[in-house]
């Protein structure tokens, strides 16, 4: 199977738009290029900024929101995977990752 060629522009507004070149309808998205982060995430650094950590209530629910983190991601992957066309599942399941750690960061 043959996979799209991406091109990546930066637009005035500092977001990207990846456009697929070699196929025969244009299949364009557009990722904000600023780190987004998922609402685990921004709890998490609220939690390390606001509470107190060397209590043990504070690091018990920084330890559950870490915890977490990964069923986020999972979750987040299954949506962007489910909202795609049927397409050769590796490649979606590739595309699916990569998008979340472009979009949020990653393993924080």
């Amino acid at each position: 199977m043959n996979y799209p060629d991406f091109e990546k522009f930066t637009l005035y507004d500092e977001s990207i738009v990846t456009i697929a070149t070699n196929t025969s309808s244009p299949i364009v998205e557009t990722f904000n290029q600023r780190e987004m982060k998922t609402p685990m995430q921004e709890l998490l650094e609220w939690v390390r900024a606001t509470l107190p950590m060397d209590l043990d209530t504070p690091q018990m629910i920084e330890h559950k929101i870490v915890s977490l983190l990964e069923k986020e991601k999972e979750q987040i992957i299954n949506a962007w995977i489910d909202d795609r066309f049927p397409l050769d599942k590796e490649w979606v399941q590739q595309c699916a990752e990569k998008y979340y750690n472009e979009t949020y960061g990653g393993n924080k």
